[in-house]
């Protein structure tokens, strides 16, 4: 009935001038009137070209769309459709009707633009920009094209191809510095100092490079100096503290919250700045994290290899983030480099001292940062208690394990920076 409803309103026109038609025809029948037969006619031939001219001006029409293949949440991009006419003839009063991924974009999600003439082989481009508010997968399918020229009648469109794919990558805050560090993390691995020793440390030669306000004097190597004019320094590799570990929660209780105030998207925008500076200070990042049953370990990925992962992060994870670190500790991946720094961006108030002894005797240090969910929920619908969160922060200190606790409305920033 609904779709009865549907085909009545949006061809009303027809159906009157329909109408109109049969009733001519049986007046013209009952009195003979030839004046009433040329009407007819004219009602006939209006339908008849009001149906056909539509649809043999949506033949041969092509659309493309160009747009960026990757952004950031928060970023403009400008989306552009060209539409090309393969025929011999003009295509007047055409439109296209670009219907937008929901959620992902601001303002409309169906865009209406008019073309009012394309010439023979002809074309014409249509540029908009929209805003992108989530990350994201997304996938751009099909634009409509329209025509009802010229009465307005029996309107047509047509699907026509022009499938392209955006990244939409999360956007974290801008950090200068990792605060975010166990007590036991060496100060080279986050970028305080470039060229340090420590005793009874095995450090390889990595090369010589231009000197930096945060290089020691004891490293610079004079030759170099010498021959090119500017301060040169030895650069080290610390073989047994070069390598970040980042887990990500992505347990299916990890969501807390609606939409980007929500505990999961704080960790995975938490994740994305550990990742950028990481990237900037030339530091080796594993990601780790899970989805169903299974673990997923990124080796040395690159940085849009990264971001493309936390843009397609969902909470569909059945393990516990604990239970993630024991399988890939246990893992063949986990065995050819015993060492570094683990940073675990938690939603899940669940910590296990076995896990973090483990980690300990592999020589991995540990950071925890955990997302109270509690205050990303209205009350009656938390998943965990805030007592909870508490609970594993007396843990943590109990096993002399560096952690911090991030709520609603605290500064990710702030809390990155800052020294613990």
């Amino acid at each position: 009935m609904r779709k009865l409803f549907s085909f009545i309103a949006r061809y009303t026109d027809e159906i009157s001038l329909t109408i109109i038609g049969v009733f001519i025809y049986f007046a013209a029948g009952s009195t003979q009137s030839g004046w009433l037969y040329y009407i007819l006619a004219l009602i006939l031939a209006l339908m008849i070209l009001g149906f056909a001219i539509p649809r043999l001006s949506l033949a041969n029409i092509e659309i493309t769309r160009d747009l960026p293949s990757m952004c950031y949440e928060d970023d403009e991009i400008a989306i552009t459709l060209t539409i090309r006419n393969g025929s011999r003839w003009r295509r007047p009063f055409i439109y296209v009707r670009e219907y937008l991924p929901t959620h992902y974009f601001s303002g409309d999600r169906e865009r209406l633009f008019p073309v009012m003439s394309l010439s023979p082989g002809g074309e014409r481009s249509i540029t908009y920009t929209v805003k992108c508010l989530q990350r994201g997968l997304v996938t751009f399918s099909r634009c409509e094209l329209g025509c009802s020229y010229p009465f307005g009648l029996f309107p047509a469109s047509a699907k026509v191809q022009a499938s392209h794919f955006l990244s939409i990558f999360p956007r974290g805050p801008h950090i200068e510095k990792l605060g975010l560090l166990s007590p036991f993390a060496p100060a080279i691995l986050f970028g305080q100092h470039r060229s340090l020793s420590f005793a009874g440390r095995s450090f390889d030669f990595m090369g010589i490079r231009e000197y930096s306000p945060f290089d020691g004097t004891r490293f610079i190597h004079w030759p170099s100096t010498a021959r090119l004019g500017k301060l040169m320094v030895k650069e080290f590799n610390d073989a047994s503290h070069t390598r970040m570990i980042l887990v990500v929660d992505a347990n299916a209780a990890a969501s807390m919250g609606e939409g980007k105030e929500n505990s999961l998207e704080y960790a995975i925008r938490a994740a994305a700045s550990i990742v950028e500076y990481a990237y900037r200070s030339r530091i080796p990042v594993t990601l780790l994290s899970g989805a169903g049953d299974e673990i997923h370990v990124l080796q040395k990925p690159a940085k849009l290899q990264v971001l493309q992962y936390l843009a397609s992060m969902s909470a569909s994870c059945s393990l516990l983030p604990d239970q993630v670190v024991q399988r890939y500790l246990e893992s063949d991946s986990a065995q050819s480099r015993l060492a570094g720094h683990m940073i675990m961006l938690q939603c899940v108030p669940a910590v296990n001292r076995s896990v973090m002894e483990s980690l300990q005797a592999r020589r991995i240090s540990l950071t925890l940062m955990l997302f109270d969910g509690s205050s990303f929920c209205s009350r009656g619908s938390q998943k965990y208690a805030a007592e909870k969160y508490d609970e594993a922060l007396e843990v943590c200190a109990a096993s002399n394990v560096a952690c911090r606790i991030l709520r609603k409305g605290d500064s990710l920033k702030a809390l990155l920076e800052s020294d613990i």
